[in-house]
């Protein structure tokens, strides 16, 4: 055994040491609560409307194999941010409690630092989105060889798999309510007969008819050439789908047309003066409450709360979370988000002018929102940063909110943020009503009690039309029937206070489901 004695001299300076790393170690800025929006990864053709909806098709088209790729480098880059000691302390964004062991697992476990106490991963219930919260979640936490010979702790091979939860895509209004809103629609309508439109049509006209030629059973309208650039574009990036085009190739000038007018269209879909806050409003609203909760933590000194919420989604989604915050709009933010290695733009949407060529986010883009403080006690912090795809930085957008105080630059202190963005939130009721949506369960459920509040305050006549009015699906059954046992119990009460008075005239009332 090695002995090394050390004299009171000797300690003394190494304390000191001690001391000031210590102190040091804990200088640097902890992340309380991530908010991370993810696209999915490169997918198959996706037909689609000119109003963004998709055919019935379950699932949708598939995550492809380069898809998986994408978002499982995503993951990576997230967990260097983020999770890695040796990375994120140097940037200052190490989230609180993730290095000590940076697995996802069981409460209370060696090793275990994430677990469905603290972390949150969901997803639209589309095939693209699912696969693409697994394969960021395996980039995020990596198979663990260490862990193979204890199979309480991973799975046999050493993989640490993330619960992700999902609803009906008829009823998820949260992630994929750009799909679901008559009144964005009869927006969206108008915006094709505008001035601005017609323009662009006769601008292009030339070139899409020259892609006519090489298609000819093609639609190249201009509200219709989404369809035509994602035929052209999986085909000629992953040799999937139908050959495009299937007469002859295209002119060098004219494949460079693609993809802009296609960014073009898409990012002027979700400018900020189209969507309002109707694509975004209830993004906006649960972004708020995962903050709340994890600002409440820190005024409790408590380590139990939802510290990452993840959201696998699509690129409406996050532009329809920007738009909603109308930072489409901000000549900050739009600037930041374009510079000479990106001339391209997520907020170019033709709200401001010279801020680079519209650009609609990357396959496995991430749009994140970071609650954090510089000192264990300063003030709560909040930053905006995206990644264009898990092979360009993270760059951080200038929030509105911020002012000369707030540290680093383009930052809000918590209260700023939460008081600028609640203008945007959207609860459930209001986003119902706001898209003019009675389709969604949560919708349906809502008319039905504002309409059955409405019947018990006027006399309790109108039980059956309230029933009548129910979608009668499996969700839409379950809600009849919650109504007609309120129907029943009403009903019931009344006849027993007429059988009180003439037993001979009351039956009991049989009503199943």
């Amino acid at each position: 055994m090695l002995l090394i004695y050390i004299t009171m001299g000797h300690l003394y300076p190494l304390l000191v040491a001690f001391v000031v790393l210590s102190w040091a170690s804990r200088s640097h800025a902890d992340v309380k609560f991530v908010f991370s929006v993810h696209r999915h990864g490169a997918r198959n053709v996706l037909p689609k409307t000119s109003l963004l909806k998709e055919n019935s098709a379950f699932g949708g088209p598939t995550l492809l194999p380069q898809g998986l790729n994408q978002t499982y480098s995503s993951g990576v880059t997230f967990r260097t941010r983020y999770m890695n000691a040796s990375t994120c302390t140097g940037t200052n964004t190490c989230l609180l409690g993730s290095t000590s062991g940076g697995r996802y697992g069981v409460l209370n476990a060696p090793g275990v630092s994430f677990h469905n106490y603290n972390l949150l991963a969901r997803s639209s219930a589309l095939d693209r989105a699912l696969l693409s919260s697994r394969g960021f979640y395996a980039g995020l936490f990596p198979s663990s060889p260490g862990l193979i010979p204890n199979n309480n702790m991973s799975m046999p091979d050493g993989q640490q798999p993330v619960p992700v939860y999902s609803v009906a895509d008829v009823n998820d209004y949260v992630i994929r309510g750009y799909t679901k809103c008559p009144a964005y629609d009869d927006r969206l309508a108008a915006w094709y007969n505008t001035d601005e439109f017609k323009r662009k049509e006769t601008e292009t006209q030339a070139f899409r008819e020259r892609v006519k030629a090489l298609a000819p059973d093609m639609d190249c309208n201009l509200t219709n050439w989404w369809n035509v650039y994602d035929a052209w574009n999986v085909w000629n990036s992953t040799g999937l789908g139908d050959r495009f085009p299937p007469q002859g190739y295209l002119e060098p000038a004219d494949a460079a047309q693609m993809t802009p007018l296609a960014n073009w269209l898409e990012a002027s879909k979700m400018r900020s003066s189209l969507t309002g806050n109707l694509l975004g409003g209830p993004l906006v609203s649960e972004l708020l409450d995962g903050m709340s909760q994890a600002a409440r933590a820190q005024e409790l000194n408590s380590d139990t709360y939802i510290k990452v919420m993840t959201i696998s989604s699509h690129y409406n989604t996050m532009l329809g979370l920007l738009s909603a915050l109308a930072l489409d709009t901000n000549s900050p933010a739009a600037t930041a988000m374009s510079n000479p290695n990106r001339p391209s733009n997520w907020l170019a949407t033709g709200a401001l002018p010279d801020v680079g060529g519209p650009k609609i986010p990357a396959s496995a883009s991430l749009l994140v929102l970071e609650l954090f403080s510089e000192q264990p006690t300063s003030p709560l912090l909040v930053r905006l940063v995206v990644q264009d795809g898990p092979s360009s930085p993270y760059v951080t957008i200038p929030l509105p909110c911020s002012s000369g105080s707030a540290s680093p630059a383009g930052t809000c202190t918590w209260p700023a943020f939460q008081t600028w963005a609640s203008s945007a939130a959207l609860s459930a009721s209001d986003w119902c009503k706001a898209c003019r949506n009675a389709d969604a369960a949560t919708c349906i459920q809502i008319n039905l009690q504002g309409q059955l509040d409405s019947s018990q305050g006027s006399g309790g006549h109108k039980d059956w039309e309230i029933a009548v009015a129910v979608v009668v699906t499996f969700v839409g059954t379950l809600l009849l029937c919650g109504v007609i046992a309120v129907v029943v119990r009403q009903r019931s009460k009344r006849a027993w206070s007429q059988f009180e008075h003439n037993p001979n005239e009351t039956k009991e009332p049989k009503i199943s489901c």
